[in-house]
């Protein structure tokens, strides 16, 4: 029911794997649905459901195994971008860096 760090779908990511997850924890901040139009296209990544239920899972895994066979060129697309994220932890440092920084620029020191 719920996912607090998310480090699976990253890794399957790197390999061309796009994720079927459900909306929670870290797998909520790291994967963001081919099909939702809230989002631009660039940042989608995967799938994603709602629900906590059998129903809810097939019917995202009916919308990938559609997606892959009826729209093979998005899926492909897809698929070479998250070979190229960079999930690294150097990338992840050099964010922290910079929100300090950004903090401190604001005032916010001691923290």
């Amino acid at each position: 029911m719920f996912e607090p760090c998310g480090l699976t779908q990253m890794i399957a990511m790197e390999y061309g794997a796009l994720p079927i997850v459900r909306k929670t924890g870290g797998l909520a901040d790291t994967v963001f649905d081919l099909d939702d139009d809230k989002k631009p296209y660039d940042e989608r990544n995967g799938f994603m459901f709602e629900g906590a239920d059998n129903g809810a899972l097939t019917q995202c895994m009916n919308r990938a195994m559609d997606t892959f066979k009826h729209r093979r060129q998005d899926f492909s697309q897809v698929q070479e971008r998250v070979m190229k994220t960079d999930n690294t932890w150097e990338k992840a440092g050099q964010e922290y860096v910079r929100l300090y920084r950004a903090m401190q620029g604001d005032g916010v020191r001691g923290y």
